[in-house]
């Protein structure tokens, strides 16, 4: 096939996203596809469409331990009052393909813009719908869905355009308490999360969210262990999970620093849970994914409160990262999915919609 690995964007999880589509990039070209890497900020030149597919590799960039500086790349790739999110040629080089394989992380890529972009023009690609991104993407409306199909998931408050962070931690301390955990309403990849364990935090933690967005959700610290359940759909559209993943950072929380470089966090896969305890964490990853309406991918992240017998959702990723540090590549290669045979039955589903 020839396909199209969209990738890069323009959100805090750039960086991961432009070693996650290369990696994905040359893992197809392995099985003998055509491959088009392209950064949909960037964007191509409008008439190289055809000449962009490869299939030789790709140079697999570094995840640096900050994040991008956001400010920097608009004024490399954008005018003043640009806004665009698309680049020059990204739709040509899509239409030109059988298939554009979704290797953007958050923001328009992640969240239903994009994918809303190519149902515009009958482009097939891979992952869910626009409608379920945008749900998916959005924590508050995430636990609203998965709440009203049976689903636990902890307690939570949206606030948006706060006018002062003092009272918004006096709201949020009187509303959820502490310990609880602040969190931008679309971010992913930890990118503006604080947990929260005393109050005299609380108006720093809401400061820092709303450097990301001006929407964020305060949510009740869940204590227990941490686990994170890809699922992968068969053939027939089935969804079904992977083995569980358990998340243990060596030193604090699993943040964008332990998340992406090596060696900063012990995963396990499969977990060492009970038996029962991974059936039902596979049942409620299976929930999620057909409550929120997904289709292809998705990933859930769980916490395990072995106290109180609750498997309690956090939130679901429609496009979970695909690096060397990333979780779903664990959980397939426990399954026996090399990651090469994943990224090409992902790429399979896309193309079959």
């Amino acid at each position: 096939m020839k396909i199209t690995v969209l990738c890069g964007g323009i959100t805090p999880e750039r960086d991961v996203s432009l070693r996650s589509g290369a990696m994905i990039a040359n893992a197809l070209i392995s099985r003998g596809h055509n491959v088009a890497l392209v950064d949909s900020f960037a964007g191509v030149s409008e008439d190289a469409a055809e000449s962009l597919f490869a299939s030789s590799g790709y140079p697999v960039p570094p995840i640096k331990k900050t994040e991008p500086d956001l400010s920097a790349v608009w004024a490399m790739y954008r005018s003043p009052g640009d806004k665009a999110e698309l680049g020059p040629g990204v739709i040509d080089v899509c239409r030109s393909c059988d298939v554009v394989y979704i290797g953007l992380h958050g923001g328009g890529g992640e969240g239903g813009r994009i994918q809303a972009a190519l149902e515009c023009f009958g482009i097939r690609y891979t992952g869910s719908g626009y409608l379920s991104s945008g749900i998916a993407m959005d924590k508050d409306m995430t636990k609203r869905v998965i709440r009203a199909a049976g689903i636990d998931t902890a307690d939570w408050k949206r606030y948006e355009n706060i006018t002062s962070p003092s009272a918004a931690a006096a709201d949020i301390a009187a509303e959820i308490g502490v310990p609880c955990v602040i969190k931008p309403l679309g971010c992913g990849s930890t990118c503006g999360i604080t947990v929260v364990h005393e109050r005299s935090q609380l108006e720093g933690a809401v400061t820092h969210a709303v450097k990301y967005e001006s929407a964020f959700l305060a949510e009740k610290f869940i204590r227990g262990r941490e686990l994170t359940v890809a699922v992968l759909e068969n053939e027939d559209g089935e969804a079904k999970a992977l083995p569980a993943v358990e998340i243990l950072p060596k030193t604090g929380g699993y943040d964008y620093v332990n998340k992406y470089q090596a060696g900063y966090t012990t995963e396990i896969c499969p977990a060492p849970i009970p038996d029962g305890i991974a059936a039902r964490a596979a049942a409620t990853a299976e929930a999620v994914h057909r409550a929120v309406g997904l289709r292809g991918i998705s990933r859930t992240d769980i916490i395990w409160d072995d106290k109180a017998d609750r498997l309690v959702v956090l939130e679901v990723n429609t496009a979970p990262g695909m690096t060397d540090t990333s979780l779903v590549p664990q959980e397939a290669a426990a399954a026996g999915i090399s990651y090469p045979e994943l990224c090409e039955r992902i790429a399979l589903l896309g193309a079959k919609k």
